[in-house]
């Protein structure tokens, strides 16, 4: 067995470290092979694929690179743009590495391939007489990062130079590819210009559900036109085959925007197309809130939504309505339930939506939400936090809850793209921290049912 020197203690994220250990810089454009990072005090390798890399320990930090002198500042909207891709794994041949609970000592080969060093000697013979301070403990959350290979039984198996020497790069290491370039699309010609105009006039552009908006479309030349339509989004109001066509229509609940469009067709063969947007207030946030217990259903399964309306408001009747249909109505209360076992078919997508009528006469309607009749559907995601924030130096308790038909096989929670703990049952908890900086953070719970399919919910705390 080989003797091997703990850690006193695990370096946690990079994103704890002060943003003193990175020099300040002009926002600047990144470039395959450059360290970014953003406002916040995380550092990653971004990818000739385009994608940044997480650094998940200092040390695995420290075994690529001597400083943080080359760290490429970008703004947060761009670096939100970089999709993650994987954790960093230790450059080979610099150390070796092992887990406290396994007596094990690994050196890292290519591609986070870990090799069993078999003997003590053999450990000398590759390290020289110091290499037990070649050892770094890895936390064992991280250590699904890496694969493991052929163990290390004679010296001609592994040379931690020729490791080193052969990975220079992260790119390297992972083998990482730039994404295949799209032909430049043949440009479209330019269309000639026609003296051919329509005009759209409605009555307001801002509305509330409920309210009667009158459309007018005025077409120029008038005399040689074919055809006017006007329509509400995609839906059809008023067809024509003269100028002006006017149309009136009641604004319907749950969306937050409509368009108007008149399309004008003259019999000359000319096609032109007027959009006005309208701004639907109210829709939403006025108290009425409509939670889908899951947004995802098998047929035969129960699809369930659930109306609370706020205090400020004494609710006479709460409608439900199911694609446009009154499903549920429910009188004096503040809370409405409606629930049914699925009948569509598979594919099909339910809308739903709430109309409040109140004891003063007045009508509210809730948001619209889907409910999406599916072959198989995700599991059902609860992620929860032990507070919404943090001092700086503090833990902070996340806890994720799933359910799923087929049973869950395994959750998992993650912070700042890294994996911090992953558990075999439905139910996971993890302490976060201590985190260090301020700003606002996001944890991200995941779920795996025992079909292999996944969801993922995440919440976001502030650190103080």
């Amino acid at each position: 067995m080989l003797k091997c020197q703990y850690m006193k203690r695990i370096i946690s994220l990079l994103s704890v470290l002060g943003l003193m250990l990175f020099p300040t810089s002009s926002f600047a454009a990144p470039a395959p092979g450059e360290l970014i990072k953003a406002s916040g005090p995380a550092v990653y390798y971004y990818g000739v694929d385009e994608k940044r890399y997480v650094f998940p320990t200092e040390k695995t930090f420290f075994t690529w690179y001597d400083n943080f002198d080359d760290v490429v500042t970008i703004t947060d909207a761009e670096l939100a743009a970089i999709p993650i891709g994987e954790n960093v794994t230790y450059r080979p041949g610099v150390r070796m590495v092992k887990i406290e609970s396994d007596p094990k000592v690994y050196a890292v080969a290519e591609g986070g391939v870990l090799r069993w060093v078999e003997t003590e000697a053999l450990a000398e013979a590759l390290y020289g007489p110091g290499w037990a301070e070649h050892i770094d403990d890895i936390p064992v959350g991280f250590f699904t990062n890496y694969t493991l290979g052929a163990s290390i039984d004679e010296t001609s198996d592994f040379n931690p130079t020729d490791a080193m020497n052969g990975t220079l790069t992260i790119q390297d290491d992972k083998n990482l590819t730039a994404p295949e370039s799209e032909p430049e699309p043949e440009p479209e010609p330019e269309p000639e210009p026609s003296d051919h105009t329509g005009i759209l006039d409605v009555s307001d552009t801002t509305v509330t559900a409920g309210d009667v908006v009158n459309a007018f479309a005025s077409a120029d030349p008038s005399g040689s036109i074919e055809q006017i339509t006007i329509h509400l989004n995609t839906e059809e109001q008023a067809r024509c085959e003269y100028s002006p066509c006017g149309a009136s229509f009641v604004i319907p609940p749950g969306e937050m925007s409509y368009e108007v469009v008149a399309v004008f067709n003259w019999i000359t063969g000319e096609s032109v197309t007027s959009t006005v947007p309208l701004s639907v207030e109210g829709n939403g946030a006025n108290g009425v809130t409509l939670n889908i217990t899951s947004p995802e259903v098998e047929p035969g399964e129960i699809r369930e939504a659930i109306v609370l309306v706020d205090s400020s408001i004494i609710a006479d009747v709460i409608y439900i309505y199911l694609d446009d249909a009154i499903v549920k109505a429910c009188d004096d209360t503040q809370q409405c339930q409606y629930s049914a076992v699925e009948d569509g078919a598979i594919g099909e997508t339910h809308y739903v939506y709430a109309r409040v009528q109140n004891q003063g006469g007045g009508t509210l309607y809730s948001s619209t939400k889907t409910i999406k009749v599916v072959e198989n559907a995700k599991p059902v995601i609860d992620l929860r936090l032990g507070k919404e924030f943090i001092f700086s130096g503090e833990t902070i308790d996340a806890t994720i809850e799933a359910s799923d038909t087929d049973g869950i096989s395994s959750t998992e929670i993650r912070f700042q793209g890294s994996l911090v703990k992953q558990c075999g049952g439905s139910v996971c908890t993890a302490t976060i921290g201590p985190v260090n900086t301020t700003g606002t953070y996001e944890i991200v719970g995941r779920a795996t049912d025992t079909l292999e399919l996944e969801n993922s919910v995440s919440e976001s705390f502030e650190v103080r």
